[in-house]
Formats: C-alpha cells, structure tokens, sequence
C-alpha cells in the first residue's frame, strides 16, 4: 500500500496540532447522529379483537351461571313437590310444577320491603316457611346418612343438631340463590351485549 506525501503531511500536521482533532470532553455529552433510517417494527401477530373475545367468555360463563341457577330451581321445585306427600297430596303431574313457580313469584316480587303491609310480610313468611321445610324435608331423605363421593367419602350424619342446621342453611339457599342468581346473570349477559 502506497501512501502519498499529501496523505503524510496531514497526518503529521493532525499529529502536531492536537487541537484541530474533535475530541468530546468528558462535561460535554457526545452529540449523537440522528438516525437516517427509521427503526424497522417487529413483525406483529395478527391481532384479535380482544373486547369480542372477552364479551363471548364472559356470556358463556354466565349462561353457566344461569343454567346452575335453573338446576338449583330443579331440584328444589321437586323438593316442594314432595313435600306435599306430607299432606296426602299427590304431586305427580305437569299440572303441580305450577306451584313452585308461584312460590318463585311470591318469594321474588313480595319480598319485605320498608313500608310493607304487614299482611304481605305474614303471607310471604309462610310461603317461605313452606318453601324451607319443604326443602329441608327433601333434603333429609336424600342425603340423611348418605356418604358423598367427595375426596375420600364425606359421610353425612343422618341426624343431630349440625346436620339439621346445614340442612336448614341449604333449604335457605334453594329458597333464594336461583332466583337471584338468574336474574343477575341475565342482567348482565344483556348488558354485555347492548
């Protein structure tokens, strides 16, 4: 490689003026080079509409809930129904599934409010003492004693104080948690979408 006298004369005069070589000093921050070329993006995964995609999980899950609501409604409708055996009645037909759906009516819409009537508050407490001890009696022929698959075998007693309390506190929920549970689950599926 040849190098030419101009080249020598600029090096050694660069080498004998120190000061015509642009150093940055260590106060002064380095001017960075703006960017002639703009950064490339990462090619992104087709996107999807995440709004969509939660409204529809979120409706499944509450049709979830609605459809537990109405097997909850089930199964203490059909404890009603054989509650009324205790009165000689026989509630074998289509006809007698009315009866539970009035209760529903009654437990939701004449529920007691301030400024009930206290003739109101009285017929909805009996029809809610009817619902109950229905509902427990119910329960008490199907799991008095029965020995539940759960872990490792969960045996109920079949009498005594807990088992009527727990007994009492499930009837209560079939009194109450279909109903509302539905409600609420159709509410907000409608909402969801509108």
């Amino acid at each position: 490689m040849k190098t030419t006298n101009k080249e020598v004369n600029t090096t050694l005069s660069l080498v004998m003026q120190p000061d015509l070589i642009p150093i940055a000093q260590p106060s002064q921050p380095a001017e960075a080079e703006p960017a002639t070329q703009p950064a490339k993006r990462a090619a992104t995964p087709r996107k999807i509409n995440t709004d969509t995609y939660n409204k529809i999980g979120y409706t499944v899950a509450l049709l979830g809930a609605a459809a537990s609501a109405i097997l909850l409604w089930l199964i203490g409708a059909n404890y009603t129904l054989q509650g009324l055996q205790l009165f000689g009645i026989n509630a074998r037909g289509m006809e007698w599934w009315a009866l539970p759906i009035v209760i529903t009516a009654i437990e939701l819409w004449l529920m007691p409010k301030r400024g009930s009537k206290p003739l109101i508050i009285i017929f909805f407490m009996i029809i809610l003492a009817f619902d109950v001890l229905t509902s427990w009696y119910g329960l008490n022929l199907d799991l008095a004693g029965r020995t539940l698959p759960l872990a490792t075998g969960l045996t109920l007693p079949s009498d005594g104080i807990p088992f009527h309390v727990f007994m009492i506190a499930l009837s209560l929920a079939f009194a109450f948690v279909p109903e509302k549970l539905a409600r609420v689950a159709i509410k907000e599926a409608g909402a969801t979408w509108l």
